[in-house]
């Protein structure tokens, strides 16, 4: 079944099991609308595949919740919660992978390193799936820096790619180093099943450059604590483009009960 948001065209995969997500999307009005889809998977096809090729399939596992509450959470190396644990667990429970990559930060190396001595899958870490720096405000309370810095915060939710935190890494160079990462996978793993243990802001500036979105938009894709979200990489040529589906998995328990926090 397909619907048209714009120029996305959503697949939807009616298949057996419950999982939800949650996209917002940019109206004409400009105001943001949530769309909750209590479906398994939704599949934005960017460009027409040969259906007899082999995909390099990437799954991407944002950590869980942490134990130090609502900061920014950049470079700041949290420690899991034991919820946020459960939740990945819940999250990995039936997947099958050749390798797993992981941040090198504990909240995600933790738990990756488990996972793959309990798989015995080799585990790489890179640092290029760290998550943003965000500068001076790394490590603070949400809403400490608000009260101090309330035009600053606005403006960097308006446009992050232009309003950089103070001393933070910018929009672009984050983008580019992740998508270094994954054509460097697909020109060496052509074909592999690969588990990405990363974060929240990876994750969406991958699935934004994919979507062929602009940067601050990134925003607009929501990625649950302890979530999946899959894309398929195809190449007809090697020197060729890379033909790419993105398929959400983010394991959300009901509508109901969704919670961006």
């Amino acid at each position: 079944m397909y619907s048209d948001f714009g120029n996305i065209h959503v697949r939807r995969s009616l298949l057996t099991g419950h999982q939800t997500i949650a996209v917002k999307i940019l109206e004409k009005e400009g105001v943001f609308k949530r769309l909750l889809f209590n479906i398994v998977s939704v599949g934005f096809v960017l460009a027409k595949r040969d259906p007899g090729m082999i995909p390099t399939r990437i799954d991407m596992l944002r950590h869980g919740i942490c134990e130090d509450g609502d900061i920014y959470r950049g470079r700041t190396d949290s420690p899991l919660s034991p919820e946020g644990r459960t939740q990945m667990l819940k999250a990995v429970e039936g997947g099958s992978w050749d390798l797993i990559y992981s941040s090198p930060l504990q909240r995600c190396q933790g738990f990756a390193q488990e996972l793959s001595e309990r798989l015995q899958r080799p585990l790489v870490v890179d640092e290029r799936l760290i998550e943003l720096d965000f500068g001076e405000w790394d490590g603070q309370g949400t809403a400490e820096v608000w009260q101090q810095q309330q035009s600053a915060v606005l403006a960097f939710w308006q446009d992050p790619e232009v309003n950089t935190p103070p001393g933070a890494e910018p929009l672009r160079t984050m983008r580019d180093r992740v998508v270094r990462l994954l054509y460097d996978l697909h020109r060496q793993l052509d074909g592999q099943r690969i588990l990405w243990v990363s974060h929240g802001g990876v994750i969406r500036i991958l699935l934004s450059y994919l979507l062929q979105m602009p940067l601050q938009a990134m925003r607009q894709i929501s990625v649950a604590y302890g979530s999946l979200s899959r894309i398929e990489l195809y190449q007809q040529q090697s020197e060729g483009p890379l033909v790419s589906e993105v398929v959400f998995t983010n394991r959300l328990s009901e509508i109901v009960n969704y919670d961006r926090s």
